[in-house]
């Protein structure tokens, strides 16, 4: 997907989750659906930046 913000150009990738279904259901106003969890988490991207010179790693 194709952003701008102020001006700059940059895409917006997603990464896919496979989920499952945890065989329980949950109601909201009215409406029942079933809950799902994530099988794994995809990795997160350790990025080192610099911030009014200051560097440190963006990451969980």
């Amino acid at each position: 997907m194709q952003l701008k913000y102020r001006g700059i150009s940059y895409n917006l990738t997603f990464t896919p989750i496979n989920m499952t279904d945890t065989g329980s259901q949950a109601t909201y106003r009215e409406a029942t659906y079933s809950l799902q969890q994530p099988q794994s988490l995809p990795e997160c991207p350790h990025r080192q930046l610099t911030y009014r010179g200051i560097s440190y790693t963006e990451g969980y």
